[in-house]
């Protein structure tokens, strides 16, 4: 009973962690950009000031943002598509085929993972620099 008592306030604690940044922004949303720029979000319970719309209105009315899901969805979708494809076709082959430096393969695969991708932006900051 107390091993899974922890295990409650563990989750609770962690939620609430990670729910206060996105309080912040859910709050920083209907403030001004001046009221949000000259104090912090922490501030809007004591000195409310102005709640407003104006911001999602802005970002509604500008256009571009409908363009700009649009093409998320058109990268992301088939990138994914594929992934999952391919990964599954691997999958199947690591599971079914005995082959040679199979445990390997599977060992430096999983290696692989323990590398964080922001590690990639570095060079490719680099190749997008030198192609201008």
């Amino acid at each position: 009973m107390t091993r899974r008592l922890s295990v409650h306030v563990t989750l609770a604690v962690v939620s609430v962690i990670w729910l206060i940044p996105v309080l912040g922004l859910v709050i920083s949303s209907f403030r001004p950009a001046a009221e949000v720029s000259t104090s912090g979000w922490w501030n809007a319970a004591t000195s409310p000031g102005e709640l407003t719309w104006s911001n999602y209105s802005n970002v509604l009315d500008r256009g571009g943002l409908w363009q700009s899901m649009a093409n998320s969805v058109l990268v992301s979708v088939p990138a994914t598509a594929l992934t999952v494809t391919v990964a599954a076709i691997a999958a199947y082959g690591f599971s079914r085929i005995r082959f040679r430096f199979r445990g390997g393969l599977l060992m430096l695969f999983v290696a692989l993972l323990i590398i964080p991708q922001q590690i990639t932006l570095v060079p490719l900051l680099s190749l997008y620099n030198d192609i201008g």
